[in-house]
C-alpha cells in the first residue's frame, strides 16, 4: 500500500536518524526490529538550503496531488514495475543545470538500465521535480559511500539520501556534518510502505 512518506507516529524532527550505505542492510534491520522506518529524501550542502526548500515544496506538492503514488505504482508495485517506463529528463533552454548523484545500486528505486542510463522510481521522482522547478538535471553515477564527497567537492549539487529512523522520541544524530535533507518522498516502516502525512 502506497501512502504518504511519513506516518503520524513518526516524528521526523525528533527521531534518531542513522545512515546506512546498503538498502539490503536497512531492510534487514527493519525486519529485525532494530530500526523503525526508512525514508528516502534528497541531500544537500547546508549552504544550499534554498534549493533544499524548493525540492521539499515540490515533494509536498507531488504528494498532495497524488503524483508520488502514481509513480510508485508505475515503478515499484504495479504491473508496469516489471518493465518500468523510461525516464526522460526535460531540457530547458537557458535554465540552471543541477548535477544529481545517483548510485544505481538500489533497484527498483535507483539503478542503471541496460542502455547505461539511470532508471527507476527515484529517477522518475527527480525528473518530475526538474520539470516543476524548471531546471535541467544532469545525472552523475557515484558509489554509495561517495555521496557526501560528491556534494562537498562540488561534483554534485544534490544526492539521493536514505534515512533510517530508530525511535520516535530521540533527537537526530549521526547526520554527516554540513548535510541537510529535503522532505522525504517515500518510505516504509515495519509493516507497510508509508508516505508523507
Amino acid at each position: 500500500m502506497l501512502g504518504s512518506v511519513i506516518d503520524a507516529r513518526l516524528d521526523i524532527d525528533n527521531a534518531t536518524i542513522k545512515f546506512y550505505n546498503s538498502l539490503m542492510t536497512m531492510q534487514l534491520a527493519l525486519s529485525k526490529g532494530e530500526i523503525d522506518a526508512i525514508a528516502m529524501a534528497f541531500g544537500f550542502l547546508e549552504e544550499n538550503k534554498e534549493l533544499c526548500d524548493k525540492f521539499s515544496r515540490a515533494v509536498e506538492d507531488m504528494e498532495r496531488e497524488g503524483v508520488i503514488g502514481i509513480l510508485g505504482r508505475d515503478y515499484i508495485t504495479g504491473p508496469a514495475a516489471q518493465n518500468p517506463p523510461a525516464v526522460e529528463f526535460a531540457k530547458f533552454d537557458d535554465a540552471e543545470t543541477l548535477t544529481v548523484a545517483l548510485t544505481g545500486d538500489m533497484p527498483p528505486f535507483d539503478y542503471v538500465g541496460a542502455d547505461g542510463e539511470p532508471a527507476g522510481f527515484n529517477t522518475a521522482i527527480l525528473a518530475e521535480i526538474g520539470r516543476r522547478l524548471h531546471v535541467n538535471i544532469k545525472p552523475l553515477n557515484v558509489e554509495t559511500g561517495a555521496r557526501v564527497t560528491a556534494l562537498k567537492s562540488g561534483r554534485a549539487d544534490v544526492v539521493f539520501w536514505v534515512m533510517v529512523f530508530m525511535g520516535y522520541d530521540a533527537k537526530q544524530e549521526d547526520i554527516p556534518e554540513g548535510i541537510i535533507t529535503s522532505t522525504p518522498y517515500f518510505g516504509w516502516n515495519k509493516s507497510v510502505l508509508i508516505g508523507r502525512k
